[in-house]
């Protein structure tokens, strides 16, 4: 086991029970007491944890408002993403009825993220109920296209690059252009592109299932200034995001 898999299960222990002994992380992760301390030790001086030793319970605890322990308590957490249960459920769900309009974009990303939900869940005995298949999108006029041809447009799209891309126009007729996507969008008819052509900067927008061809180039995309990211705006978005919390 990780150090990161133990110095987690330390935590979980304090914050939710109150308390935890080094004789139990010894016993759960098969390790030796001194392995044990160096986790402590790190949690205290490297993640700034407010942890100490409560003789009285011959155990570890987080320090606090005598009066009111289980407050301060909720009030530290580890760095990184926490969820309860109830939050991974509903991520789970929102993933899995994703899916089903998925192009072959979303999902490639997304399937690692999804096995960890799922052990998550079996961790604490969650019933998962069967509910992604309870919950069913039905649009008739989804075809999901070629996937190797897509694959490649995604990451062209998520990377910000060009791609050398061929596809059929309204008279069947092949055209080929050097191009930039700017977005993926979900009409009524199917999955569109919306796109600009490098070599006139004209905006096109092409149904998804029309691509026959696409090679992914390793110059950077044109984006327009409405798809332009904003790292700046991004993390204010962010932490506006996680103080609601």
């Amino acid at each position: 086991m990780s150090e990161a898999e133990r110095i987690s299960r330390i935590h979980f222990l304090i914050k939710n029970r109150g308390y935890v002994s080094t004789r139990e992380i010894q016993d759960e992760f098969e390790v030796s007491r001194a392995t044990v301390m160096r986790d402590i030790t790190l949690m205290r001086d490297r993640l700034r944890a407010p942890i100490s030793y409560d003789p009285e319970r011959n155990a570890y605890v987080y320090d606090g408002d005598e009066d009111d322990p289980w407050q301060y308590r909720t009030k530290f957490d580890l760095p990184g993403m926490w969820l309860d249960q109830h939050e991974a459920y509903a991520l789970l769900t929102l993933l899995n009825v994703t899916s089903q309009i998925d192009p072959g974009l979303f999902m490639p990303h997304t399937a690692p993220f999804r096995g960890v939900l799922k052990k998550m869940l079996a961790y604490r005995n969650v019933p998962m109920k069967g509910f992604h298949k309870k919950v069913v999108v039905d649009l008739p006029n989804l075809d999901k296209g070629n996937r190797h041809v897509i694959h490649d447009l995604g990451t062209a799209l998520t990377e910000d690059r060009q791609v050398v891309a061929s596809w059929k126009n309204d008279e069947d007729k092949v055209e080929s252009e050097t191009v930039s996507l700017q977005r993926f969008v979900l009409g009524t008819t199917g999955w569109i592109v919306d796109l600009v052509v490098d070599r006139d900067r004209s905006r096109r927008q092409v149904p998804l299932t029309r691509f026959t061809k696409s090679v992914v180039t390793t110059e950077p995309a044109e984006l327009l200034p409405e798809f332009r990211s904003d790292p700046a705006a991004d993390f204010e978005a962010l932490q506006e995001l996680y103080s609601r919390r």
